[in-house]
């Protein structure tokens, strides 16, 4: 669930003394906790928001949020690497191949979607392609034909109705046309990303949900995370997601937020989504080639921000040259202010979320005085 970026970041005070001034533990966290204070004070909707830092050889494991009590929140498009996992996995396991033609796994499926200049290109599609949005289909979730409302407005103007991802399918085959020939451009798509979801039921023989939940949540004891409208966490009980905002409004009670499907229609929590981060960037989830292949981070989506084969990378240098040789984080982001990001120079991991669509310049400010201030740590055990 990622629109298009507009991120005209202003620079921060931070940036005048660079990363001259050595910081001890203890007045690195005082620094980041009257950054985040600060950040709360300019969020309208703050009541979801929250962080989570964990960087050993810094010695920070450090929590951050609104509110005593953390509620799980929608991931949004960082969702899409469980996906990207799960597609992966299927290809270590032998089931799969990068170069695999996803024609011959979906047959019929794809039908309509590839169509350019009155020639259907569905049989020239790779699973490679659609991890890295490079096949060329529509995304049906921001794209919209002249018109027609996108997805993302009929989210918001039916709030009641539940999607599938035929439904989902059908909208793009009736409304919106690829955008080139597969393998020839870049064009971020969750249409993809519901076809690779749909790979996942063909191959495994479970629902999306449940594949998710008995290879990736389970192992990784992410007891508390799920599909809304499909599934149930692992814990169980009543799983309640926190306040969250899109467009101006409040939508963690829509079932139309059931429009994000192997896109990124997950919920989770600071603490399990850590364990993702750390199981998918340090090892335990994929072998290294794969990781490897992946991070081939080719493709500019928006400025300071590339993709690769299903995970992204953030570059501030291309926000404004003083930002050379700050960390290069990699994972994926969110619309709703969602990050899910690593440090693989430094070993840091960070995820969070600031709720709302309204907030993505804000989250990366936050990222960019956060960083500048990881930098400086030089003495850990103080």
């Amino acid at each position: 669930m990622v629109a298009r970026l507009s991120l005209i970041l202003v620079l921060v005070g931070s940036l005048a003394s660079g990363c001259a001034n050595p910081l001890n533990r203890k007045d690195a966290l005082d620094e980041i906790a009257s950054l985040w204070k600060d950040k709360l004070d300019d969020l309208d909707h703050r009541e979801n928001a929250q962080m989570y830092i964990l960087a050993p050889e810094l010695g920070l494991d450090q929590f951050y949020s609104s509110e005593s009590v953390r509620k799980p929140f929608h991931t949004a498009s960082v969702g899409k690497l469980f996906t990207m996992v799960a597609i992966v996995q299927l290809i270590e396991d032998g089931r799969l191949h990068w170069d695999s033609k996803v024609y011959s796994i979906l047959g019929d499926t794809m039908d309509g979607l590839f169509i350019v200049d009155g020639s259907d290109y569905s049989d020239a599609v790779t699973v490679e392609q659609l991890l890295a949005h490079t096949s060329g289909i529509a995304d049906y979730f921001s794209d919209a034909s002249e018109g027609n409302p996108s997805v993302a407005d009929l989210m918001l103007q039916f709030p009641e109705r539940t999607w599938t991802p035929d439904e989902l399918l059908q909208y793009n085959r009736n409304h919106l046309n690829a955008v080139f020939v597969p393998g020839n451009g870049f064009h971020y798509s969750d249409t993809g990303y519901l076809l690779l979801g749909l790979i996942v039921e063909k191959l495994s023989g479970m629902p999306f949900h449940r594949y998710l939940q008995e290879r990736i949540f389970r192992p990784l004891a992410m007891l508390d995370t799920y599909m809304p409208g499909r599934s149930q966490s692992i814990r169980g009980g009543q799983d309640s997601m926190g306040t969250t905002w899109f467009e101006g409004r409040e939508i963690s009670g829509y079932k139309s937020i059931t429009v994000d499907w192997a896109g990124g229609g997950i919920v989770s929590t600071l603490e399990d989504l850590m364990r993702f981060n750390r199981a998918l960037f340090t090892g335990g989830l994929l072998e290294e080639k794969s990781l490897d292949r992946i991070k081939n981070f080719q493709n500019k989506f928006e400025t300071g921000i590339y993709c690769g084969t299903g995970i992204m990378e953030y570059r501030f240098e291309d926000f404004f040259p003083l930002l050379s040789g700050y960390p290069r984080w990699q994972g994926h982001l969110g619309i709703l202010a969602t990050h899910l990001i690593f440090d693989p120079q430094r070993n840091i991991s960070i995820v969070m979320n600031l709720g709302s669509n309204d907030y993505l310049e804000d989250s990366f400010r936050l990222l960019i005085d956060v960083s500048e201030v990881l930098m400086r740590i030089r003495n850990p055990n103080r």
